[in-house]
Parts: structure tokens; C-alpha cells; sequence
């Protein structure tokens, strides 16, 4: 009998763009399963009140927020009651936090089984958002409990409800997947993730609608994808009117961040490539920038400043430039620059 010693998988760098096998990652669909179901069960090990703490975290948040900012601060909730204004954007919030701690830590936390075992990397920060999921699904009981409390009754609206759903868990997955990487080059990012989260809480429209904000300063909530996402479950749950520019600029940016994350040399072990992030800071500049001749010309600035850079690093700087072209825009350019940054993402295939 014949016995090869070439070996199943090669594991080496690439010099290009790369797609995810999702040849691999079906294959091993049952060790994602597996790394969800060892997460849930984990991180609820040995507690006393066991899964009953995914439904206290909102609700003690949400009694708060009510305190201070639906009785005291007077907060205007659009005519539904605070405590259900409120809840219905801390669970996805919840979820979303969750989800970019969880999986922004697990690939340090799986070292061990890394680098004993091939795998595609992905699956573990995916086992981790998923794991999130649960905690969600018992938080929504929470909060269909308050909806009969209060005699609210859903509309046709809750039909949007997965793609909300959906829109969360892959801009989570596309967040906690960067942290991820850098957390294996940069132990900082696990100190430094909880202070984001808590910074991020509090400009996104948890507390306050963005109808509380002055119309000129408003548009500066849409460069937050979860804020629009957050007003869509408010609609959907509420039967408000949707707000569709928000949402579709959340759309794209939710688009542009996960880019990397399916297609580049991420390999989840060194940190993200330049040049992919020269691409995504690329796309964002044309989505935020009304896909002008200036934010072309920027963008293009930008992946040759990349280029120049032999290592990561070089990413920081391109974060600062492509910061500095952010402006408001409309659906329309919206729209427009995410056709831009497909045809990047079909340009980098051929």
C-alpha cells in the first residue's frame, strides 16, 4: 500500500489578496458548531444565576437609563415609554458589545488549539458571535414581555427584523475579526476594547433618538453603522418610519469594514495587511465623500501611501488621512459609493 508524505494543507503567506476558502469553512461548519456551543456553555459555567444574566445586564441598564434620562433628564422617546424606548436598544447593543469582546479575544484565548491543528481561522471569532446570539435571543424575550406590558402591538415593520439582525451579527463579526488580529500583535487592544465599547455606547442612538440631535449635527450619527441599525429595530419593533438613508449608509459601511475580513491577506495570525486596509479606508472615502474627483484622488493618495509601507503600521497613518475626507451625504451618494467599492472588490479579484 501506498503512502504519501505530501502533506493535506499548506499553510504559508500570501503576496496578494486572497479569498476565504468557503470550501473550508463549510467543511468544518461542525467545528463551528462545536467552538459555539463550548462557548456558551463556558461562559456561563459555575455561575449561580447561570443564562438569567443575559437578561439582567439590559435590564438593569435599562432601569437606569430610565432613572436618569426618561424621568429626570426628560428625554423625548417619540411617544413609546422609555423603559421599552430604552430596552429596544440595549439588546442589540448588548449583543454587538458582546460580540466584538468575545470575538476580539478569541483567537488569544484559542492560541492552544491554533497552533496545534489546521483550521480556517474565521471560524473562531465566528464561533464567538455566535455564541452572542443566544444571550440576544433570551434578552428578546425580555423585551416582547415589556411589549405586552405596555400594550404595544408590531406592525407590518417587524418583517425587517432579521435583516436588522443579520446587519448586527456581520458588522460584529467584521469588527471583532480586526480586533482579533490585532489582539495577536498588539496585547493593548484587549485593554483598550472595553473603553471603546463604552465610548462607542454613547454615540450611538441608545439614549437618545438622533431626532434629539440639531438637524446640521445629525448627519454625523450616520458615520455610526449601529446607530442607524439601532433606529431600524426601533422601527420594526415600533411600526416608526424607517429611516432609509441611515440604514443604507450602515449598509455600506458595514460593507466596506467586512471586506477584509473574506478577502484580503488577513490570515488572522500577523494583523491586516496594508494594502487591504489602503482598500477599505479607499472605498470608505468614496462612500463618505460623495465618490467625488477629490476623494478619488485622495483615496488613491491614500493605497500609495500604504504601498510604501513594508508592515501594518502604515495603516495608522492612512486611518488619519481617510479620516480628515469624512463629509455628509446623501442616499444617493451612498449608494454610489458603495457601487465604488465593489468595483475595487471586483478589480482586486481579476
Amino acid at each position: 500500500m501506498n503512502i504519501t508524505t505530501e502533506p493535506l494543507v499548506v499553510i504559508q503567506p500570501t503576496r496578494s489578496w486572497k479569498l476565504v476558502s468557503f470550501k473550508d469553512l463549510w467543511s468544518y461548519r461542525e467545528l463551528l458548531f462545536f467552538l459555539t456551543w463550548r462557548d456558551v456553555k463556558v461562559r456561563y459555567k459555575q455561575t449561580a444565576l447561570g443564562a438569567t444574566w443575559a437578561i439582567l445586564q439590559p435590564l438593569f441598564m435599562m432601569v437606569i437609563f430610565t432613572i436618569f434620562f426618561g424621568r429626570l433628564a426628560g428625554v423625548d422617546s417619540a411617544g413609546i415609554p422609555y423603559p421599552l424606548f430604552a430596552l429596544a436598544g440595549l439588546v442589540p447593543w448588548t449583543f454587538f458589545a458582546n460580540a466584538i469582546t468575545q470575538s476580539g479575544n478569541s483567537l488569544v484565548g484559542s492560541s492552544n488549539l491554533i497552533t496545534k491543528v489546521y483550521f480556517p481561522r474565521l471560524i473562531v471569532p465566528a464561533a464567538a458571535m455566535l455564541a452572542g446570539l443566544v444571550d440576544f435571543a433570551l434578552a428578546f424575550v425580555l423585551f416582547v414581555v415589556m411589549m405586552v406590558y405596555y400594550t404595544v402591538v408590531p406592525t407590518i415593520h417587524v418583517l425587517m427584523l432579521p435583516v436588522l439582525i443579520l446587519m448586527t451579527a456581520l458588522f460584529a463579526l467584521g469588527v471583532g475579526t480586526w480586533f482579533a488580529a490585532l489582539n495577536v500583535k498588539y496585547r493593548d487592544v484587549r485593554f483598550a476594547l472595553p473603553f471603546l465599547i463604552q465610548i462607542w455606547l454613547f454615540v450611538s442612538s441608545v439614549i437618545l433618538p438622533s431626532s434629539a440631535l440639531a438637524p446640521k449635527y445629525r448627519w454625523l450619527l450616520m458615520l455610526n453603522p449601529m446607530s442607524g441599525i439601532i433606529e431600524g429595530y426601533r422601527s420594526a419593533l415600533f411600526g416608526l418610519p424607517f429611516d432609509w438613508p441611515a440604514l443604507g449608509i450602515a449598509a455600506a459601511i458595514m460593507a466596506v469594514a467586512f471586506l477584509p475580513v473574506f478577502y484580503s491577506k488577513l490570515a488572522l495570525n500577523d494583523g491586516p495587511g496594508v494594502l487591504p486596509c489602503a482598500l477599505t479606508l479607499w472605498a470608505s472615502a468614496v462612500v463618505l465623500h460623495t465618490g467625488s474627483r477629490k476623494a478619488l484622488l485622495a483615496g488613491g493618495a491614500c493605497v500609495g501611501l500604504a504601498a510604501s509601507f513594508k508592515y501594518s503600521d502604515g495603516a495608522v497613518v492612512i486611518a488619519l488621512v481617510a479620516a480628515a475626507l469624512l463629509s455628509p451625504l446623501s442616499f444617493r451618494d451612498a449608494l454610489k459609493g458603495l457601487v465604488f467599492a465593489g468595483l475595487i472588490a471586483i478589480a482586486a479579484v481579476i
